[in-house]
């Protein structure tokens, strides 16, 4: 009865208090380091920066929502090529009936069209492209069935993003992927018992092109220049 809608979807327990604590406190600890720090020279290459992030899924199972928390850091080649490592964990709520859960690990490249220091204050537009691994696990939230069908498998993303600079050394960043899963593929649709209930059926189907388009909001800080090993 996968034609049948009969729920509204809306976004799963990682938009508690808990996590909305995890994501202000760390954006503390980032900007209370940034600001204990000296000024930082203008040239942008051998940067590191540690940042944090939250992530949402769109356009994925049944065209649900999903949100989502992590981590990354960055370490710039040069003016024009960045490069980023994140690790994302994505929870996606299946009409109170499922739960799927989205665990990336990864890397991306950033290229900057537009050439810039870091006292340069203005908006940098950036294409991204990368490569993570990622497990994938689908659960039945049903009491009385239960159920769960996991994968792993590897993805390609690629789309486009801006650097919104707050402070010499701190940055906001937004970013549009669209990730494309290279395995196999967990689909979910939905049947009645003999009362009438709804339940999950679950199924780990053959190798497909599964993908989804995640937007990413992350707050970044610049900790040391690698090439000179000078913080700040």
């Amino acid at each position: 009865m996968s034609g049948n809608v009969f729920y509204r979807s809306r976004l799963l327990s990682n938009t508690t208090p808990l996590m909305k604590r995890f994501l202000f406190f760390n954006a503390l600890l980032i900007a209370q380091h940034a600001f204990a720090l000296d000024p930082v020279e203008p040239t942008p290459s051998g940067r590191f920066d540690l940042g944090i992030r939250s992530t949402t899924s769109l356009f994925g199972e049944a065209g649900i929502t999903g949100l989502g928390m992590g981590g990354q850091f960055r370490i710039r080649l040069s003016d024009r090529i960045n490069t980023e490592w994140f690790a994302d964990y994505i929870t996606t709520n299946l009409n109170d009936l499922a739960t799927r859960s989205d665990y990336h690990i990864g890397w991306s490249v950033l290229f900057y069209p537009l050439k810039t220091t870091r006292q340069n204050f203005r908006p940098l537009p950036y294409l991204i492209g990368g490569h993570c691994f990622d497990l994938t696990r689908v659960s039945s939230s049903v009491p009385y069935l239960l159920q769960s069908v996991s994968r792993y498998s590897s993805a390609i993303q690629g789309g486009l993003g801006v650097h919104l600079p707050v402070h010499e050394r701190i940055d906001f960043s937004v970013n549009a992927q669209y990730m494309m899963h290279l395995g196999k593929h967990i689909h979910t649709h939905y049947g009645r018992d003999a009362y009438d209930r709804p339940y999950p059926i679950i199924e780990l189907e053959d190798a497909a092109l599964e993908g989804h388009l995640l937007l990413t909001f992350s707050l970044n800080v610049f900790i040391i220049d690698l090439w000179k090993g000078k913080k700040g």
